[in-house]
């Protein structure tokens, strides 16, 4: 989550759509004697105050689009340029579960790596049989529309699949191309981006059903085909 006066604009971070890359790429251009950048709970470079808000307003790293409204007021936010990436869902989801297996072994946290550790025998079929369930024991699981809505939602809505040309946009209409990195970076990624093609048809199918809101509101092809299928 960034929240910039400086800039006058707002990043919402979506769980697992290459919201830190986004945040990395974005920090040099901030000036955190105005802006806000939410890295983690223990993390929070600027203050609430700087950006209008109450010091002791409730604000996360992901944040909804909704509960910013809320703390700036509905007339501030829209002023502002506010933008968001979202994913492939079937991407997401594989990715949601590689990440807290990652974090298993290798967090520097031992109760970070404690509270992951059940996942690290977990299937993606496993997961998926009840996605609803995972979900609020894994906050990333949960549909990006919770986040943002909709494409309207924001200023612009970008896509991890085409980041770099997103990008492009973004830092053009911030006006600060000269100050950032061109190229998109994706931290906290896995090595084998296309991995979740693996799945099986089963799990999804299952995948598309949690998450059929997401593949009509951002044009997602559910339709898409698997290994197990013939990798298109």
């Amino acid at each position: 989550m960034i929240v910039s006066e400086s800039l006058n604009c707002v990043f919402i971070h979506i769980p697992k759509t290459g919201g830190s890359s986004v945040r990395t790429m974005l920090a040099p251009a901030l000036d955190l004697s105005r802006d806000l950048d939410i890295r983690s709970r223990k993390s929070v470079r600027g203050t609430r105050a700087a950006c209008g808000m109450d010091p002791a307003a409730a604000i996360i790293k992901h944040s909804r689009l909704d509960r910013l409204g809320k703390l700036l007021g509905p007339a501030r936010l829209t002023s502002m340029f506010s933008f968001a990436v979202v994913r492939n869902p079937f991407a997401r989801a594989w990715s949601a579960l590689a990440f807290v297996k990652r974090r298993a072994v290798s967090h520097a946290d031992p109760e970070v790596r404690a509270n992951c550790a059940p996942y690290l025998d977990m299937s993606f079929d496993d997961l998926a049989s009840d996605l609803p369930a995972q979900a609020r024991q894994m906050r990333s699981l949960l549909p990006q529309v919770k986040w943002v809505p909709s494409p309207q939602s924001v200023t612009h809505l970008a896509r991890l699949e085409t980041l770099a040309a997103d990008w492009a946009v973004i830092v053009d209409k911030l006006g600060i191309a000269n100050r950032v990195s061109p190229a998109p970076l994706h931290e906290n990624a896995s090595t084998d981006h296309e991995a979740w093609r693996s799945m099986s048809p089963t799990a999804a199918a299952r995948v598309v059903d949690y998450y059929a809101d997401d593949f009509a509101a951002f044009g997602y092809d559910t339709s898409t085909r698997f290994a197990t299928q013939g990798v298109c």
